[in-house]
Order: structure tokens, then C-alpha cells, then sequence
């Protein structure tokens, strides 16, 4: 990984620790508990298991149906000519270990959180949040309702342009594009819900690593990557499986994406209710 690679990652944690503060502190008020360094090292941690267990969860149920159903098969590790082949194709030199799979998956899921979660999504809540402040006035963040389509279109806006990074990735379909806006969807409620990005960075990674853990292509690639245990190996192409793409365009990611994203509509009104308390009450006549 080059310096300036990690430059650009270290920019983009500062903007994005900018836009955070403003919005939850000067926008809506809210001020985050006080934590003692070893509370926040274990919140950190929960979170980061968290998002491993939600990726562990939503790879089983995927995978699962097109097993039972005979369209992949188990085998034992990967050949060597299968890794060869994926090197070529990856335009990479040599193999990868698993180490430098983990190093390389991580750069790249935590970047992608960074930008479209941790900066976009919440960039435009801060607009449109601060431009309704100043039109309406303060109360106007006192409003569930406000909340409530604030939060949804800067999470389906930022989904948008999530999924549209990967419309030239290898064998994408329209299915691949849905599930993908669906889990940049997901990721923008699991923001939310913490006000960070930990949750959302480990279920990302989660959901790669395991995905190659098993040797099946993650959105379209086939990573030559070396050790691993047994590979799931696709008989049948089609939409229970995803083909070529993936998992990422199978129908049962559709299934369990939308049970994941009917569980989070349900949830936001309750996590909004605490936001709107936290509010101060600036109505004439009212004790602010």
C-alpha cells in the first residue's frame, strides 16, 4: 500500500470525523455519552464482532438454499491452476496469502465505508439537515417525519452511487446492481443506527472475506488467493446462485437483504424518537 494511498484513507477519516461531529452535535444536538477509554475499546470491539456475526449470518442464509438444492458442490481446497488462472485474470504477478487478501480487502471495504457512508450519507444529511434548519427554523429537527425522509434519501442517495462503482465489475447484472444498492442500503442503517462506521466496515469486510474463505467470486472477482480450507464450487448457473457475479446476485441475497431492510424501517422510528428528544425545545412559551 502506497503513502499516499494511506494519506488520502487519513484525509478522509478527518473529513469524515469533521462531517460527524457537526451533524450529530450541531445539527441535531445530540451529544454522545462519555466512555471511559476501556468502554470504548469493548464498544469497538462488540461492533466489529457485530458486523462479522451480520456478514457470517447473511453468507449462511445465502449459500444455504443452493447447496440443499445441489447448484454448488464442496471441494477440498482450490487448484493450482484455478489460482494461476485467477492471477492472470486479476492482473496480479503471484498469488495472494491470506494475509495479504485480509490487508487488501480491509483497504478497500473500509475506503468505500469511508466515502459513501461515512462522508456522502452523512454530508447530505448535514445539508439538507442545516438547509431546513435555516428555512424552517430549529424545530424542524423535532420532527419525526423530517428525520424519517431526511435519513431515507441520504441512505438510498449514497446507496445509488455505492452500486454505481460497480456496474463494470465482471459479469454484473441488473440482480447484482439491486442486491448491491440493497446492501449499501443496509450499511447506511447500520451507520445510522451507531452514528459510526466501525459496524458498517466489519460487516463489509466480513461479508468479502468469507465469501473467499470458500473460493466464491466476490462482486464478479475471482481473487487468487492461497490456503484456503474447501471451495464451494458453482454446478448450476442461475439466480438462486448468482453465476459468474456471485453470491452478490443471487435471489436469496434479495430475500435476506429485504428482511434486513424491513427489520431497520421498523427499528428507525425508535432510534429517531431518541434523536428528537435529545432536540432542544425552542417553541415559544416553552422552557428551551
Amino acid at each position: 500500500m502506497s503513502t499516499v494511498a494511506l494519506l488520502i484513507l487519513l484525509l478522509g477519516v478527518i473529513v469524515y470525523g469533521g462531517i460527524r461531529r457537526l451533524l450529530f452535535a450541531r445539527v441535531f444536538h445530540i451529544t454522545p455519552p462519555k466512555r471511559t477509554v476501556q468502554k470504548l475499546v469493548a464498544l469497538w470491539f462488540a461492533q466489529l464482532g457485530g458486523g462479522i456475526l451480520l456478514a457470517l449470518v447473511m453468507v449462511t442464509l445465502t449459500l444455504l438454499l443452493p447447496l440443499l438444492m445441489g447448484e454448488y458442490v464442496m471441494v477440498p481446497g482450490s487448484g493450482p491452476d484455478e489460482i494461476a488462472v485467477a492471477a492472470r485474470l486479476m492482473h496480479f504477478y503471484s498469488p495472494m496469502s491470506p494475509a495479504g487478501f485480509l490487508g487488501y480487502v480491509t483497504y478497500f471495504a473500509f475506503g468505500e465505508e469511508l466515502l459513501f457512508r461515512g462522508i456522502l450519507m452523512l454530508l447530505l444529511a448535514l445539508i439538507l439537515g442545516g438547509l431546513a434548519k435555516a428555512l424552517v427554523g430549529a424545530q424542524v429537527v423535532r420532527s419525526q417525519f423530517f428525520l424519517i425522509m431526511l435519513w431515507l434519501n441520504a441512505i438510498a442517495i449514497s446507496a445509488l452511487a455505492f452500486s454505481l462503482l460497480h456496474t463494470d465489475n465482471p459479469n454484473i447484472g441488473s440482480l447484482a446492481l439491486t442486491n448491491i444498492f440493497m446492501v449499501g442500503v443496509v450499511l447506511g442503517f447500520l451507520v445510522l443506527f451507531t452514528r459510526g462506521i466501525t459496524l458498517a466496515v466489519a460487516a463489509h469486510i466480513g461479508w468479502n472475506v468469507l465469501l473467499e474463505l470458500v473460493n466464491l467470486p466476490v462482486s464478479g472477482f475471482n481473487f487468487p488467493t492461497t490456503g484456503h480450507p474447501f471451495s464451494i464450487a458453482l454446478v448450476q448457473d442461475g439466480m438462486l446462485t448468482g453465476g459468474e457475479f456471485g453470491p452478490e446476485a443471487s435471489i436469496c441475497l434479495t430475500v435476506v437483504l429485504l428482511i434486513i431492510i424491513a427489520a431497520c424501517l421498523y427499528t428507525l422510528p425508535r432510534v429517531l424518537r431518541a434523536n428528537v428528544a435529545a432536540v432542544p425545545d425552542t417553541t415559544p412559551g416553552r422552557p428551551g
